[in-house]
């Protein structure tokens, strides 16, 4: 394989990837939408260019495959297919398929696949569909004609996908003249002055000829015998000018590119032609944009260096360039950052999916409205966000919304289940709430499930947020039994693990009989972040801004040393544990009273704490770089950072650091409470 084979075939594959994302997007689209004319006209162009690629670079199974599931397409658009939730339950399947196929080529690019058994079941369902439809139109006819018409009333079965000789005379012999071949001859000259690739002009000049071959066997036994037999004169299915003006339309369409018209403004009825303004754009690979952003992170580190020891300089030239200096680096910072932004849209789309295939499983009425698909978020971030969406969708659709229909009418709702998901920024950080307008989270059924598996004990005094957050305990579950969709304990889990591990926060609200709404904060990037630089012994660590809700110098009075708790401190009614930053990390601290240094109040999950450290130096931009293996495992370490004056500092995951600290506190508190009672 020479270098221009590889690199046409890398393109097609990563190309392809993004048709198969826009085509489930169109399929499930297609089960909601009352005009399917436009959506068929596009997902058809759309598997005609994967089709015709595929077979031009030589990925031969991905070509035959794709244009079995053209034919299933062409059926729908000529009305011999109905679109339900069948069909588009086997659409689907066949996307996943496809996808499956071209992840394996990006493996191996000499893999081969054998598809005719999703090919037999595209056959299967097709025919069954078309043979009760044929059935029905048959038995409307049967009754209302005369006895002498009964003995056709049989029905019969024939392969809609049976391959006919797609040679010229073959064409003239089956086709009635009254096709536009004209447009067949106008595609074949497109492809021709497209693509100067024999290969590819000769396939898609066959596979177009394929698409006049695809009228039923029924159809052209009618068409031949008209001048015998008046009454088979009838096409059963469809009329043949009504295929005969489909058939030319998608002969049209095809020679048009995949965006021409597509993105048109309705109300424009002037058929006057509007140019737009649109940006131009180049394919990057992903370790060039990573290493640019290595670049400017050093050059963000250079930069913190010159502007804390600026006033050593004496002269004002050099102070006024390291300024501006200053100012164009932010600028380049800012746009390698946005290089790595992407929209949430793709990530979001793939809930609607979720949504789809979960309500269908577990037989209930649901709607996602989805709001924010345009925010972006770094495309590291956006890769680890998949999975806790996943759950929490799920857990939605399972746990949130009631069991039936039913149900929802008799409690004054809607039987169709609403889930909201939400996107915005706020701040530095990205916001996603997932909605639903369910029956509620009860804290009750959920303390009773933890004291039945003894999480928590029976006279424990916990208050409802507290409860609530027992869901993102390992292994809970308040399912009795275990399903493909849940019961395992390990949805939550894996959302709570997975957000903190990207410096983010999950909080739940919740309204018994109304519903429930959790809330997802993450960084919007995890290449640079806002930190609070802090000492200890001369020691400098870096904590995440996202993290630290306020900092400051605590009073005498306001902390109080309590029995197996350790120093308290009371802040504005609010009594919190306070934990030493030394402590945790085997340093000691200059001072040895809390009031002598500094706190930061961290919020987590409800739940407020203070860290105690000697000094907050400053507050600035780091830029993270990825920690050694041996050090990556301990407890509480994200990643490190340069610093101005050029050394590494670790910055530090509050959360996680004081996890079992946080812990211990409230079991001991719980134990004071009974001991009390």
């Amino acid at each position: 394989m020479d270098e221009l084979e590889k690199e046409l075939k890398l393109s097609f594959l990563e190309e392809s990837i993004q048709l198969l994302d826009d085509t489930e997007q169109a399929f499930l689209d297609l089960e909601r939408s009352d005009d399917n004319t436009s959506l068929l006209d596009r997902i058809f162009r759309l598997a005609h260019n994967i089709k015709g690629t595929s077979r031009a670079v030589g990925f031969g199974d991905v070509a035959e495959f794709t244009h079995e599931l053209e034919n299933m397409l062409l059926m729908l658009k000529v009305g011999q297919l109905t679109v339900d939730t069948e069909i588009v339950t086997l659409l689907l399947k066949c996307n996943d398929y496809l996808r499956g196929l071209i992840e394996a080529l990006q493996e191996d690019m000499e893999a081969t696949f054998d598809s005719s058994r999703i090919i037999a079941q595209i056959h299967s369902t097709v025919n069954q569909n078309v043979g009760l439809a044929k059935s029905a139109e048959k038995n409307e006819e049967t009754a209302n004609a005369t006895s002498e018409s009964t003995t056709d009333s049989e029905v019969k079965k024939v392969d809609v996908f049976a391959a006919a000789d797609p040679s010229e005379s073959s064409l003239e012999s089956n086709l009635n003249s009254d096709f536009d071949l004209g447009a067949i001859n106008k595609l074949k000259e497109f492809d021709n002055e497209r693509d100067e690739e024999a290969k590819k002009q000769q396939a898609i000049a066959e596979e177009v000829e394929k698409y006049t071959t695809q009228i039923d066997e029924e159809d052209l036994d009618n068409i031949s015998t008209s001048g015998d037999n008046a009454s088979n004169s009838k096409v059963e299915e469809v009329s043949l000018d009504h295929q005969q003006k489909v058939l030319n339309q998608v002969m049209k369409e095809a020679v048009q590119s995949d965006d021409d018209h597509s993105h048109d403004d309705p109300s424009d009825k002037s058929g006057t032609s509007k140019k737009k303004q649109i940006d131009e754009t180049i394919r990057v690979k992903l370790r060039e944009v990573e290493l640019l952003n290595n670049f400017v992170g050093e050059l963000v580190i250079l930069q913190t260096v010159l502007n804390q020891h600026k006033s050593l300089v004496e002269s004002e030239l050099i102070q006024k360039t390291i300024g501006q200096l200053d100012k164009l680096s932010k600028e380049i910072q800012a746009i390698s950052m946005g290089l790595r932004m992407v929209p949430i849209k793709q990530t979001f789309q793939k809930m609607q999916r979720i949504v789809r295939d979960t309500s269908n499983a577990l037989g209930k009425k649901v709607n996602l409205v989805i709001n924010g698909e345009t925010t972006e978020v770094d495309k590291t971030v956006l890769e680890h966000l998949g999975d806790p969406l996943v759950h929490i969708i799920r857990n939605a659709v399972d746990h949130g919304l009631e069991s039936t229909p039913q149900e929802r009418v008799v409690s004054g709702k809607p039987e169709t289940g609403t889930i909201e998901l939400n996107a915005y920024h706020e701040g530095n950080t990205l916001v996603i709430e997932i909605s639903d307008d369910g029956l509620g989270i009860d804290a009750e059924v959920i303390k009773k499930k933890a004291i039945e598996k003894g999480i928590i004990s029976e006279g424990s005094t916990l208050s409802e947020e507290e409860i609530i957050n027992l869901i993102f305990l390992p292994s809970f579950s308040t399912k009795a039994k275990v399903s493909e969709i849940s019961g395992r304990g390990v949805g939550m889990d894996v959302v709570k693990t997975n957000i903190q591990g990207l410096s983010g926060e999950v909080r739940v609200r919740t309204k018994k009989g109304e519903g429930s709404t959790f809330r997802v904060v993450l960084p919007l990037t995890l290449a640079i972040i806002e930190g609070m630089i802090v000492e200890l012994s001369g020691n400098k660590f870096v904590f995440p801004m996202t993290q630290v809700q306020e900092i400051l110098q605590p009073k005498r009075e306001s902390i109080t040393r309590v029995t197996g708790l350790g120093d308290m401190l009371t802040l504005r009614g609010e009594v919190m544990p306070v934990f030493k930053l030394g402590d945790a990390l085997g340093v000691e601290h200059q001072f040895e009273n809390v009031w002598e240094g500094i706190v930061a109040i961290v919020r987590n999950n409800g739940q407020s704490y203070a860290v105690f450290v000697d000094e907050i130096s400053r507050l600035q931009q780091v830029v993270i770089k990825k920690l050694g293996e041996e050090i990556k495992r301990k407890k509480g370490m994200i990643d490190s950072a340069i610093l101005g004056d050029g050394l590494p500092s670790i910055i530090i995951d509050l959360n996680e650091l004081f996890s079992t600290d946080l812990l211990s506190v409230k079991n001991t508190q719980i134990k004071n409470q009974v001991g009390a009672a």
